[in-house]
């Protein structure tokens, strides 16, 4: 019975000391922590932030690949993109660029690259 009654006890105990940490100001448990440094504390924190640098690292990574990928796949299709414009489709679009079929190949694959580039970019921003 006394050990029932001392679980019980430690039990209110704990409570206790839960409720007094509950009450007590983060900036007075951050003055404690710092003036009391724990190193397995400090080893813990420490891991926790190596492990978010990393996570962050791999997210950068991953949407540098992607847009790396998308740059390549847009330089390697180029000459697809200008073959486009001269489809019948798009031969409405003539009126706009008067001066479209007086330009250089160089010219039209700068404005496609250029527009593609700023879709990549703009669909880079949106997923940030």
């Amino acid at each position: 019975m006394e050990n029932f009654q001392d679980k019980i006890f430690l039990e209110r105990l704990d409570d206790l000391f839960l409720i007094a940490l509950l009450k007590q100001d983060d900036e007075d448990i951050l003055e404690e922590l710092q003036s009391n440094p724990d190193p397995g504390l400090d080893q813990h924190l420490n891991l926790i932030k190596r492990l978010n640098t990393q996570a962050k690292a791999k997210i950068q990574q991953s949407k540098q690949q992607k847009i790396f990928a998308k740059i390549e796949l847009i330089v390697n299709n180029l000459s697809d993109y200008a073959a486009t414009l001269t489809l019948p489709q798009y031969s409405k679009l003539n009126v706009f660029f008067s001066n479209y079929n007086e330009m250089s190949k160089e010219d039209k694959n700068d404005i496609i690259m250029d527009n593609l580039l700023l879709d990549l970019l703009d669909e880079i921003d949106n997923n940030d």
